[in-house]
C-alpha cells in the first residue's frame, strides 16, 4: 500500500471515533424522562446529554413516539442547550403544551405526524404549542 494511503488511513482512524462521540453516535443519554399521553400508543421522551467541562452545555432533545401494529417511529419535536425546566402537558390526545423556562432552543416542530404503515390507523398527528412560562 502506498505510504500516502497509509497516512490517510491513520488520520481517518484517529478522527472517526472523535467525530462519532461528538455527534452522539456512541453515547447514550445521561437521563431520559417519559411523558405518557392519553393514548397508550403515544408518548414523549426528554433525553439529556450532559456536556463535558465548561465549554459545552447540556444537550436536550424531546421526541414524540408512536407504536402501532408492532412498528414504532419517533421524531424530534424540540431540541436545545441547557434546557433544565421543561414541562410537557397533554391538553388532549393530540395537543401538547411545552413549557420551557430555561435554556436555548434550536429546534421546534409545532406539528409532527408519525407513520408506521399504510392504513389510516397507522399514523398519528400531534400539535405542539411552545410556551415560555406556564
Amino acid at each position: 500500500m502506498p505510504r500516502r494511503t497509509q497516512q490517510l488511513m491513520v488520520k481517518v482512524a484517529a478522527i472517526l471515533p472523535l467525530m462519532a462521540t461528538m455527534t452522539g453516535c456512541l453515547s447514550k443519554p445521561d437521563s431520559v424522562k417519559t411523558f405518557p399521553s392519553p393514548n397508550k400508543e403515544v408518548f414523549y421522551t426528554v433525553e439529556t446529554y450532559r456536556g463535558i467541562g465548561l465549554a459545552t452545555g447540556d444537550d436536550t432533545r424531546v421526541y414524540a413516539h408512536f407504536s402501532h401494529g408492532g412498528k414504532s417511529r419517533k421524531q424530534v419535536v424540540l431540541g436545545g442547550e441547557n434546557i433544565e425546566n421543561l414541562a410537557i402537558i397533554w391538553t388532549s390526545p393530540t395537543d401538547v403544551d411545552m413549557c420551557v423556562i430555561d435554556g436555548l432552543t434550536d429546534t421546534f416542530r409545532n406539528q409532527v405526524t408519525l407513520i408506521t404503515g399504510d392504513d389510516p390507523s397507522s399514523s398519528y398527528t400531534i400539535h405542539n404549542h411552545f410556551r415560555e412560562h406556564c
